[in-house]
């Protein structure tokens, strides 16, 4: 297959998203703290995380946003505890991975947690003798759930025997979990594992794929590979996607609509996204800069397959964020960055069903002239100009459809009027600026259809905005050269 580069030179579109954010947790200064954390969104949108706090790496936190503010409970307590990964199912059933040490065994356990109506339940997928490294590091494990709501899992694990690291893989199959080998690491380097930050995702036929990056420390190139498992060979298969040069450990990997992977990577000292369309890989490097070490990021796919990703880098305090649709587009930092200071610890990213983007990350701040504070902070997230909404009375849904998209020519805008009324129907581009007024004015009940003709517009996202009375709907659409 073919492997094709390309180097963006991103436009810098400073402000298009709108941080609204709060404070979930926060302490007096301890760098520790909420180093390892993880996000999900509920059925009803309601964001839940799980973290350490408040003492070092030794208690697992649960917390859920309420009207009244954040509300919190202890999970477990008395051992170290990272590398957290969290999901939410259908019935709103909460589950998790992570890393419990015990220093007083000398053993390492793989843990997965789920809250039901008795409260929270743990169990050890797996173990390990004596440690995986120094634990503040970026080592994670990876939560997905399959189309039936049974969970697996990524996760690093160490040999004693033969002094390897591995990428192990778990699913639960409804009575007992089954473990399996994904890739072995070829040798061991100052007591870390090569095989980082394995990030794992289902596709619809239930296959587990697996991204992740082999450091290889002997000739400084590392590479990007991702996994999948075969039922009929009866094991992984592993495939080398690009070598990234010196790259930074995280991987975040999604799949889209199309079950094609989708892998928000470190490549040298910057930020890259690599994609596979069906026929060949391809990737946007250079997207911006990260550095090489304590880097973080997380990627997400809008409803048309476009990608988000949060990402940190060395030195600073705060996290970016940036999109794509015909190009990248780099917001900036969700907060400004007012301390010089590094902060390390994990981000989270969910696109909700409106593809507004929720965030977790770390905070530090100056308190007093003397005291400093870390905390753990949710925000969401709103674009600047036109966004993709329904309001007003619902008795009033008009049915908007917007069709085919993406387009490459004639676009179809079909809606239902219920009743005779005044309609505004028009189509803005993605910073809020109108393109052309399709109808204006009073029209009977009825079936409609308008059509636009995009031959003259450029490549993008562009939104069909109707009000009626006080409702107002918009969708999104994209068109493609």
């Amino acid at each position: 297959m073919k492997k094709i580069l390309i180097v963006l030179i991103p436009a810098i579109c400073l402000g298009q998203v709108f941080w609204e954010n709060e404070v979930i947790d926060s302490v007096n200064l301890d760098m520790e703290n909420y180093r390892f954390n993880a996000m999900a969104l509920d059925t009803n949108g309601i964001p839940c995380v799980v973290y350490n706090n408040p003492n070092w790496l030794d208690s697992i936190m649960y917390a859920w946003q309420t009207d009244s503010g954040w509300q919190k409970e202890n999970i477990e307590s008395g051992f170290k505890y990272y590398g957290f990964s969290l999901i939410i199912d259908d019935s709103n059933i909460v589950h998790f991975s992570y890393y419990r040490r015990d220093d007083s065994l000398d053993m390492t356990y793989h843990c997965y947690g789920y809250r039901d109506t008795t409260g929270w339940q743990i169990e050890h997928v797996d173990s390990a003798s004596g440690s995986l490294g120094n634990y503040s590091r970026s080592i994670n494990s990876s939560i997905a759930l399959d189309t039936t709501g049974l969970p697996g899992i990524a996760y690093t694990s160490w040999n004693v025997s033969d002094s390897l690291y591995y990428i192990k893989y778990a699913h639960y199959d409804g009575t007992a979990w089954d473990t399996s080998v994904v890739v072995r690491d070829t040798t061991w380097h100052h007591q870390y594992p090569l095989d980082w930050s394995p990030s794992l995702e289902f596709d619809n036929q239930n296959t587990p794929h697996i991204a992740f990056h082999r450091v290889r420390s002997d000739i400084h190139v590392d590479t990007l590979k991702i996994g999948h498992y075969d039922d009929t060979l009866n094991y992984w298969v592993i495939a080398p996607i690009i070598d990234c040069c010196i790259a930074t450990y995280p991987i975040s990997l999604r799949l889209s609509s199309h079950d094609y992977p989708c892998i928000a990577h470190g490549y040298g000292a910057g930020l890259a996204y690599t994609w596979w369309d069906g026929s060949a890989w391809y990737t946007d490097s250079g997207i911006a800069s990260i550095g090489w070490i304590d880097t973080r990021i997380c990627l997400a796919l809008d409803s048309l397959d476009q990608p988000h990703i949060l990402y940190k880098h060395w030195g600073t305090v705060f996290p970016r964020y940036c999109y794509k649709d015909t190009f990248w587009h780099m917001c900036g930092p969700v907060e400004p960055d007012t301390l010089e200071a590094h902060v390390d610890a994990a981000l989270n990213l969910i696109l909700d069903n409106n593809d507004q983007p929720h965030i977790s990350y770390k905070f530090y701040q100056m308190d007093t002239d003397t005291q400093f504070i870390f905390g753990l902070k949710y925000a969401k997230g709103t674009f600047v100009g036109v966004e993709e909404y329904t309001n007003g009375d619902t008795s009033e849904n008009i049915g908007l459809q917007v069709f085919p998209n993406p387009s490459r020519g004639m676009v179809n805008i079909a809606y239902n009027l219920h009743e005779h009324s005044d309609i505004k129907l028009a189509v803005f581009d993605v910073v809020g600026l109108r393109v052309k007024i399709l109808k204006q004015g009073k029209v009977f009940p009825g079936y409609y259809q308008e059509k636009i003709d995009t031959r003259n517009l450029s490549s993008g996202v562009y939104f069909v905005i109707f009000k009626q009375k006080k409702a107002k709907v918009s969708k999104k659409f994209l068109i493609v050269r």
